[in-house]
């Protein structure tokens, strides 16, 4: 069994969402964060980026990025990761 933590980026009338940014950039500074802050790595993490709904509808989300632990116990700590000034501040930039 894994635990999974997710994040869903809305859809902003007034900005694009920047994919590769998001891929290149953010999440392997988020790795490096939650290695540094709380000492754990997730088995997997799982970025997909919704085009409409099962309706036809735009999707109301960018993205949606599934971090996968293989502890209840690493998911709940890393959903702490934003305690740390450091990565609250280096995470929000650009967002």
């Amino acid at each position: 069994m894994m635990y999974m933590v997710a994040f869903m980026y809305p859809v902003s009338a007034d900005s694009k969402f920047d994919y590769e940014h998001f891929t290149k950039t953010h999440l392997p500074m988020g790795l490096g964060l939650t290695k540094k802050h709380l000492g754990i790595t997730p088995l997997k993490i799982i970025v997909f980026q919704p085009i409409v709904t099962g309706d036809g509808e735009l999707a109301p989300y960018s993205a949606i990025s599934n971090v996968m632990f293989a502890t209840e116990q690493e998911a709940k700590k890393f959903c702490t990761l934003f305690t740390f000034e450091e990565a609250a501040r280096r995470l929000s930039e650009g967002f």
